[in-house]
């Protein structure tokens, strides 16, 4: 049986398949916060956002899109998109309920990912510790003293550079 996100979503013209819910789901999230859009809006080159997101956007950096860098001339230009909006709710009836299982799936992700990366921290670690040690050993073996090289100041000389 498949799971929620990957079971057919029935239309009028027939089911989604879980990649096309995958592509929608894209298209549904907002390009600034990454979430679902909350309160749609829609700039002049037709560019939509959470209403929040963008109006944070336009207080605090320049007044252009995010996604185009066109223009915004005002706050007050940008439209809801209410049939957005109830495109949304007619996927996501119950978008916060949704957006907590997202959440809790994401931290999930992210916990078992810092639980990779600190296994594979160990065993570089481990490795670096071997290598080292290997090295240290090799400095306290005991070498062979050096054999005399002529004319390196015993006092003899080799007859190279003498008159």
């Amino acid at each position: 049986m498949a799971s929620a996100t990957e079971r057919p979503i029935e239309t009028g013209a027939g089911a989604l398949s879980s990649v096309e819910i995958d592509v929608l789901n894209l298209e549904l999230r907002c390009p600034i916060c990454l979430e679902l859009m909350s309160e749609p809006v829609a700039t002049a080159c037709l560019h939509r956002f959470c209403a929040g997101c963008i109006e944070k956007c336009l207080r605090i950096g320049k007044q252009e899109c995010p996604s185009c860098r066109r223009p915004v001339a005002t706050r007050r230009s940008l439209r809801k998109d209410t049939n957005f909006s109830k495109l949304i709710s007619t996927f996501y009836p119950d978008l916060q309920a949704f957006m907590e299982q997202e959440r809790l799936r994401s931290q999930a992700l992210s916990e078992e990912h810092r639980g990779r990366h600190a296994q594979q921290m160990r065993m570089l670690w481990g490795a670096r510790r071997a290598v080292a040690a290997d090295a240290s050993h090799r400095n306290l073996t005991p070498r062979a003293p050096l054999a005399a090289v002529p004319g390196d100041g015993d006092g003899e000389s080799d007859g190279e550079g003498e008159e």
